[in-house]
């Protein structure tokens, strides 16, 4: 992770684009409002006066969608002999069943434990910015989401998922479960919780909880 964040007056931000590195002024923004890079026009931040609250309610969607997935099958398929349920634990037993303790720790990280620890980091930001309550512990926590965002793959799980779906189809009858339909849903609002959270407005309201408390 990085270094101790910096400090700037929240009043008088200033951002290098992230595409050409070029430093630009920040102002107070007002709602629906951008700044944009006047260089090569790269999106440096926005602002929305919901923007938080949307967040958090997706985050706190997401987590609710994961514990259906995990409770649920995910697929079931058919074949001459009968139906086989599986659901999304029994692929950690499988994987660890053929001798593959790397990809069961590969996909329990990526698919499950990474993307439900920012949404976790995402909801405890939130809720601290939208309550207005100094929580301990709030720049590591941001360090720490910004960090790991990046290892939430559930959308690369999704399509390995899809894929092999396909191939299993063709030799046998393949029933979609509710834990294949609530990870999908998981995935989307994971995206959409992660979209909704901009750095920039996320650190000024952390920072002004840290600062000027």
């Amino acid at each position: 992770m990085t270094d101790e964040l910096p400090y700037y007056p929240v009043e008088d931000d200033f951002l290098a684009c992230h595409e050409c590195d070029l430093l630009v002024k920040v102002p107070p923004l007002e709602n629906a409002q951008m700044i944009t890079c006047p260089r090569c026009h790269y999106v440096l931040t926005e602002f929305g006066v919901h923007s938080y609250a949307q967040a958090l309610s997706y985050a706190v969607a997401a987590m609710v969608f994961v514990l259906i997935a995990m409770s649920y099958d995910f697929i079931i398929i058919s074949t001459a002999t009968g139906k086989t349920h599986y659901a999304i634990p029994q692929s950690l037993t499988i994987l660890l069943d053929l001798q593959q303790p790397a990809l069961a720790i590969i996909f329990f990280l990526t698919a499950l434990f990474l993307p439900v620890l920012v949404l976790l980091l995402a909801a405890y930001l939130l809720a601290a910015v939208q309550l207005e309550r100094k929580f301990p512990f709030l720049i590591p926590a941001f360090k720490a989401f910004f960090f790991f965002k990046a290892w939430s793959m559930t959308e690369v799980f999704l399509a390995g998922a899809v894929v092999s779906l396909i191939k299993i189809a063709k030799l046998a009858t393949v029933e979609l479960g509710p834990g294949f339909i609530a990870y999908c849903l998981f995935s989307v609002f994971v995206f959409v919780a992660i979209r909704k959270i901009d750095r920039q407005q996320l650190w000024s309201g952390v920072q002004r909880l840290i600062y000027h408390a």
